[in-house]
């Protein structure tokens, strides 16, 4: 085939990831195809690098696909070569197998109706807003089949034949990265049914968040299915009674610590402008459920002498409908105690550098997010206060680590109050220990074994329960 050829072309060429499978690799041990979905936007590339080296770790062999070179075999490496002679990575960047022609001509692969919100046919804009929007529909999906959305399944299954075609390592176990992008129409999964891989991989946002009726994720069905990682351990007990042969296991929400070795320039701006005044951050993509509105009105409330504000993000302007020009006007000329970076940081040491330099974090999402942010994790690392919405999980583990303080979302006196009591307390009196261990490489190192033990040897049996 073409495409196969393309990516055979591709892997050998040798600034692309050092593709060749190494001859030092264990011959007898599991290969885990590590499927990153998406690359060079939000946290997947840190995640790629983080599970490669716990599952090096834990004795298996990693093959890891990825749209582009996220630079884990130099990072691997660096760190340990005897890890990195049992890596492979392989780019899908502009050389994807071809879709089966049926998934090309399916009158299923349509976007959305215009009811949902957060535009979850785009799945490359859903992952870059955070993770898709829940679909509240409260049907069981044995009597509604799911609406269709997302990239389908045969897509990544082609392009995993053709990995273990060049590699000649088999894959024992596939672990998606981002299930939160994938397609759950019939045809899609049984694309990934016919690959005959058992699979399990990271729901970050699972319908069944906080709802008792849910409309369950199709791909679960699957005859390979065997479960998934959540970040927010209070979805695992529906999901368990939905999917009693499945296995669902609660993840730590890990990061990368690694910064800059020298500021950047913006993180040197930043510093220079808030010239002793405590520098609060808004970071990442600026989606409305980000509660950008809100923090505007607290900045317009704060003491310009006492608090400097760093907002940096993508904007997705269509996201805000008739106020996307009031929010247009204030990023584009803000305030004096204001400082705006519109668009990506990619390097995300970077970002770190950038967290690190900050006193305080802003974090105050829209009342119906109810999963983990990667933002209290680094917060954790760099023991830096945050402040988050009193709901759901982040809420809940603010208030229970005393990472930072809870405030009522829309409530602009609540935030700045609490916001000026967090800036002056004491540094003692947070509990950043408890959580950076709780969500370190070492509890993904002690959560991992013990999930692939039960997804590559538990009993299966295939079906919603009743």
């Amino acid at each position: 085939m073409k495409g196969e050829r393309l990516l055979a072309q591709r892997v050998a060429e040798p600034e692309d990831c050092d593709a060749a499978a190494p001859a030092s690799a264990a011959p007898n041990a599991p290969c885990i195809y590590l499927i990153n979905q998406i690359s060079g936007h939000g946290h997947l590339d840190m995640y790629a690098r983080l599970y490669s080296k716990c599952l090096l770790e834990n004795g298996y062999r990693v093959l890891l696909l990825s749209q582009h070179d996220p630079g884990v075999k130099q990072w691997l490496t660096a760190q340990s070569p005897a890890l990195a002679a049992r890596f492979v990575c392989l780019t899908r960047d502009g050389v994807a197998a071809p879709p089966p022609e049926r998934a090309q001509q399916s009158p299923e692969r349509r976007a959305p109706p215009g009811g949902l919100r957060g535009a979850l046919g785009n799945a490359l804009r859903a992952w870059r807003a955070d993770g898709l929007e829940a679909v509240r529909d409260l049907y069981d999906a044995k009597r509604h089949p799911p609406l269709p959305f997302g990239v389908p399944f045969g897509h990544l299954a082609n392009e995993m034949r053709m990995a273990e075609r060049h590699s000649g390592w088999p894959p024992a176990f596939a672990l998606f990265l981002y299930l939160d992008m994938m397609g759950q129409e019939a045809e899609s999964c049984r694309d990934l049914d016919a690959l005959g891989v058992p699979w399990a991989g990271i729901r970050f946002h699972p319908n069944g968040s906080y709802r008792e009726k849910f409309r369950a994720e199709r791909y679960f069905l699957g005859r390979y299915a065997r479960g998934a990682i959540f970040l927010n351990p209070q979805s695992i007990p529906a999901y368990r009674r939905k999917f009693p042969h499945l296995h669902f296991a609660s993840f730590p929400d890990v990061t990368d610590a690694a910064t800059l070795p020298a500021p950047s320039p913006f993180v040197t701006d930043a510093r220079r402008r808030a010239s002793g005044r405590k520098m609060v951050l808004q970071l990442g993509t600026l989606s409305p459920h980000k509660g950008v509105f809100d923090l505007i009105a607290l900045i317009k409330r704060a003491d310009p002498k006492r608090f400097f504000f760093v907002i940096a993000g993508e904007v997705f302007w269509s996201h805000y409908g008739d106020r996307e020009q009031e929010l247009r006007d204030f990023l584009e000329s803000p305030p004096e105690n204001v400082l705006v970076r519109i668009g990506y940081l990619e390097d995300e040491r970077e970002l770190n550098t950038l967290i690190e330099a900050c006193d305080c974090l802003y974090a105050v999402y829209k009342q119906d997010f109810y999963n983990s942010s990667n933002t209290m994790t680094k917060a954790s690392v760099f023991e830096r206060p945050v402040l988050v919405s009193e709901k759901f999980l982040m809420g809940e583990r603010v208030d229970r680590y005393r990472i930072g303080e809870v405030v009522r979302p829309g409530d602009v006196g609540d935030a700045l109050f609490w916001l000026e009591e967090m800036a002056a307390r004491p540094h003692e009196r947070f509990g950043f220990e408890a959580f950076r261990r709780n969500h370190s490489i070492e509890a993904l190192n002690a959560a991992l074994p013990a999930a692939l033990e039960r997804w590559l040897h538990g009993p299966q049996k295939r079906g919603f329960s009743d």
